[in-house]
Parts: structure tokens; C-alpha cells; sequence
């Protein structure tokens, strides 16, 4: 597959050298099911907590660009759940560095939701259902949760509609517990033996950072056309380099390639087979240390404007 793609994106070179608001009811509860038959987890991070998140597939088909080509910053690799296993698709994005952000680059607010998460730790009583670390906050506009966020290098793309919803997701975790899996990573002794040389009651180990930061804007239109635009910034507090790998279920079927566009190299995967007749989208790119991918659900007879939609979204940077 690697090759594949390797092999894509010379000949891609080699041609752009040559040629120098309202949604039914009924649809709404489609889209939640399609939602709920497939699983995305971004790397160790979110698979611990097991928090859900709404996973589909892209495609787009657009015009070479004649500019030069920036570089695409990852890498998508598609496959099975199992190589016996012909029923779950999986896909892997990766990024080839550390991308990591240290929390002094980022300003805004979102910091002061640590309080309330370590408050929530400590009255946690093992039965809720919510993962105390976990934070969503809701936002009227997209520049309001930018400000929130306060990293400057942020360039979320702003699209001529208008969200449905916006919101900002933070992850967080107790000082001890990340100090604890940092000390079973590096020296390779046991989680049982790293806690004893952690003092987790001390005061510093009980407060909460932030391992991740995710800025959402949802998108519906009256047609069959519902899209996500996501960020994901990863903090220097998360255990691993950043990525989104996803599964799909029930003879879900991934493609991708890669595609050029605004003088850049997004990847682009697209997914059939969901139940419902529903098709999915996806295009993932990452700049100056964040993630940015967007999701497009939609039905055969709009494939025009789902097309329409990415288009605009990778030019939006």
C-alpha cells in the first residue's frame, strides 16, 4: 500500500509538471446510526478511555493545481481488521515526526478546564459512565473556539456555510497516572513496580493535564450532505506522537489515494457499504503540529455536492 501511494504521487508530480437549514427527522437518525456502526480512536490516548468517536470515509475529485506542492505531513495506510478477517476495514493516519505541542503555545481558556476535571477525579466514584478527564464545551461560532484554544498556528478552515454546531473536546489525566505509564514505557519494568516510585498522594501528581485538544464544527444541509470539520492538537503530556486510526464494521470497504489541491497533498479515503445505502468521505492533513480532517456522510444522488464540500475544504487553507 505504502508503495502504491509512493507510486501515486510520483506520477501526480510527473502530470502537474506536464500541465504546469433544515435535515429530516428520519435522515438524522440514519446519520447516528452510521455513526454508531463505526469506531475511530486516536491513538493510545483515546483507545485507554475508550471515548467515541464518529468515524466515516472520504473521496474527492479535483483539479490539479500548478503551484508548488507543500509536503502532506503523513501517511494513510488502509487494510483489514485481520488479514483472514474480509469484514472490518481498518485506516491509520500517521504523522513522520513529533508533533507534539508544549502547553506554554497554547493561550486560551481551555487550560482552566483542568480544575474542574481534578475536582471530578476526586469525587469519581467508579461508576459513571463519563470519563472524569473528559470535557466538551459548546460555541457559537468557529473563532470563538479558536480563542478559546489559544494556539496561534491553528488554521481552521472556514467554509461559506454556516455550523450547526461548534464545540471544543479536551482529554486530561492525573499527573501520577501519566508519570506512572511514562516510567513503564521508558525503564520496562511492570505498572505495579513504576507505581511504588511514584508518590500519586503528593499534590503536584494530583493535578490534571491536558493530553489532547479537539475543535469540531458540524455541518447539515437539507440534502443528504452532513459533514464534520475536525482539529486535533496532541500536547507534550500525550504518551505517543499523534494519529487517528479508525475501524469500520460489517463489510465497510475503504479506498484512498492521494489527491493535490491548494498546492498541497491531502489524502483522501473513501468508504461504501455502510448499511442505509451511505457513503462516506474522509480527507485528512496535517500543519504546523495539528490534524485536521474532515467527514462527509451522504447518499449517491448528492455524491455532486459531498464532492463540492471537500473541495472547498481543502482550498480553505
Amino acid at each position: 500500500m505504502k508503495q502504491e501511494q509512493k507510486d501515486q504521487r510520483l506520477m501526480t508530480k510527473e502530470s502537474l509538471m506536464d500541465a504546469v437549514g433544515s435535515v429530516k427527522e428520519e435522515m438524522l437518525s440514519e446519520v447516528e446510526k452510521l455513526r454508531n456502526d463505526t469506531t475511530v480512536k486516536s491513538r493510545r490516548s483515546w483507545r485507554k478511555w475508550a471515548l467515541p468517536l464518529a468515524a466515516c470515509a472520504l473521496l474527492l475529485i479535483g483539479s490539479l493545481t500548478t503551484y508548488a506542492v507543500l509536503n502532506s505531513g503523513g501517511m494513510l495506510e488502509t487494510g483489514k481488521d485481520k488479514p483472514t478477517d474480509q469484514t472490518n476495514s481498518t485506516y491509520k493516519f500517521s504523522v513522520s515526526e513529533d508533533i507534539r505541542i508544549p502547553m506554554k503555545e497554547i493561550h486560551g481558556d481551555v487550560v482552566k478546564l483542568t480544575a474542574e476535571m481534578e475536582e471530578r477525579f476526586h469525587q469519581q466514584d467508579g461508576l459513571s459512565s463519563t470519563y472524569a478527564g473528559w470535557q466538551r464545551v459548546p460555541f457559537d461560532t468557529e473563532e470563538e473556539a479558536l480563542t478559546f484554544i489559544g494556539y496561534g498556528k491553528m488554521n481552521f478552515p472556514h467554509l461559506s456555510s454556516t455550523p450547526k454546531q461548534v464545540y471544543v473536546e479536551a482529554l486530561g489525566n492525573l499527573a501520577y497516572a501519566l508519570e506512572v505509564e511514562r516510567i513503564a514505557d521508558e525503564s520496562g519494568i511492570s505498572r505495579d513496580e513504576a507505581a511504588y516510585v511514584v508518590d500519586k498522594d503528593s499534590e503536584e501528581m494530583q493535578k490534571v493535564k491536558l493530553v489532547s485538544i479537539r475543535l469540531y464544527a458540524e455541518y447539515q444541509t437539507e440534502s443528504t450532505v452532513n459533514y464534520i470539520s475536525t482539529a486535533i492538537l496532541t500536547t507534550e503530556y500525550s504518551f505517543e506522537n499523534s494519529g487517528i486510526i479508525g475501524i469500520a464494521w460489517n463489510g465497510v470497504d475503504f479506498t484512498s489515494h492521494m489527491q493535490i489541491e491548494n498546492g498541497r497533498e491531502f489524502y483522501v479515503m473513501n468508504a461504501e457499504g455502510f448499511a442505509g445505502e451511505w457513503l462516506g468521505k474522509q480527507v485528512f492533513w496535517q500543519e504546523n503540529n495539528v490534524i485536521y480532517y474532515l467527514h462527509v456522510r451522504y447518499k449517491i444522488q448528492d455524491e455532486k455536492q459531498a464532492d463540492e464540500v471537500m473541495l472547498e475544504w481543502m482550498n480553505a487553507f
